[in-house]
């Protein structure tokens, strides 16, 4: 185990930190009581006032539970300096194998134990990481908050104020976890629902959204479509792991309390289950109306772009057939347009006997050339792949001849 958490603070090496300058405050809230009432307590420190705050907190003689909030940036930088926060983890009592759970970023709910440190657990979410652990003498519940997306904070709190009666049992912070997850859920899910109803009511494809068949829809609109719903089943993927963390903590729950089967946290631990139980079906349940409705846009999508290769085919058609009248009126005029120029040129003399003069012979000297260079041009862009093809042939066969002489 020893040889384990040396290989956990060597990992934790590479943790990458970014420390922010200035005055940044990071979050702290403690609820504790004193047997007469409860204490709420919530300020931002500077990280030079932490070591003094986690002292008063250790050294508290009263049932609570304390967070200290930690923010990540994008790259999954701790934004603290690394002193600081080792300097918290130790004054906390945190295992240092958990070191190598923050450094690689787990998900999932991992219970750390061993003979010179308090029991770890860490809870490791695609909005946050909660690591904490509980110290049996003040009954009270230290924990660190990583923010890797959202902060928790303030329903967790309100969680906890609401189950305030209960500071000294080792297990109400993971059972505040369960109810935060799931209570999360169930808000995400019934927006998730509404975008699902949106685009069911404008494709006319879902339930009771009777639409005609021949309704003509944008690409543009369904290509947003299928971003969206596409979205959607990678959250529910999501959502169906971050149930199965939540199914995990419960039993270890059910651990910590099973010495008082009428403890309320244990009373309402089969409520919970099938909540969860319950949203998971739903959440299996959305997922096959999206995969039909992504099969059903991709089919819209395929008739839309077919319609749109009809349309400009019509197009094409109509422009070939304006091109036809052009033509058709360019022949009309082209023999009136030859004479008129004919009659026109200085070398024709139509006034005297001897109408064609010495020099005519120069229009048929530019006229001729200059004619046969443009068919030859037209024919050779009509032709450069063969062109290339031809030229590069022969080219190989000058090598090949070439190389037969000399070798």
């Amino acid at each position: 185990m020893d040889e384990f958490r040396e290989l956990a603070i060597q990992t934790f090496q590479q943790q990458s930190f970014s420390p922010v300058g200035g005055t940044l405050g990071y979050h702290f809230l403690q609820l504790s009581t004193d047997r007469h009432d409860y204490i709420f307590h919530e300020s931002l420190i500077s990280e030079d006032d932490l070591p003094s705050t986690i002292k008063h907190t250790i050294n508290s003689k009263h049932p609570s539970i304390t967070f200290f909030q930690i923010p990540m940036d994008q790259a999954q930088s701790l934004q603290i300096t690394r002193a600081a926060f080792l300097h918290l983890a130790t004054s906390i009592g945190l295992d240092p194998q958990v070191f190598y759970l923050i450094a690689h970023n787990y998900d999932g709910y991992h219970h750390l134990t061993g003979d010179d440190h308090f029991a770890t657990d860490f809870l490791g979410t695609s909005r946050f990481s909660l690591i904490w652990n509980y110290h049996p003498q003040t009954q009270s519940t230290i924990a660190l908050v990583l923010v890797r997306r959202d902060s928790p904070f303030p329903e967790l709190l309100h969680l906890a104020n609401t189950y305030r009666n209960h500071l000294a049992n080792p297990r109400l912070l993971p059972f505040l976890a369960v109810i935060y997850i799931t209570r999360v859920f169930d808000r995400s899910t019934a927006h998730e629902l509404e975008k699902i109803h949106y685009v069911e009511t404008r494709t006319g494809y879902g339930p009771n959204n009777p639409m005609s068949p021949s309704t003509r829809f944008n690409i543009h609109d369904i290509s947003n479509w299928l971003k969206e719903i596409g979205a959607l089943q990678a959250y529910f993927a999501n959502k169906h792991r971050q149930l199965d963390f939540v199914r995990q903590l419960i039993p270890s729950i059910k651990d910590g309390i099973t010495h008082n089967d009428k403890d309320p946290l244990c009373m309402a631990l089969p409520t919970i289950e099938d909540i969860t139980r319950t949203l998971d079906d739903y959440i299996t349940y959305l997922e096959e109306r999206t995969k039909t409705l992504v099969a059903i846009l991709f089919a819209l999508l395929t008739h839309e772009d077919a319609a749109a290769s009809a349309d400009l085919a019509e197009a094409s058609k109509r422009d070939s057939s304006a091109m036809k009248a052009i033509t058709i009126l360019t022949m009309l005029f082209l023999p009136a347009t030859f004479f008129a120029t004919l009659f026109s040129l200085p070398t024709l003399q139509w006034d005297r006997d001897d109408v064609i003069q010495r020099r005519f012979w120069v229009y048929w000297a530019f006229t001729i050339p200059a004619t046969a260079l443009v068919f030859g041009m037209w024919g050779g862009m009509l032709k450069t792949r063969q062109i290339g093809t031809w030229l590069s042939k022969r080219w190989l066969e000058d090598q090949r001849r070439d190389g037969s002489m000399f070798g």
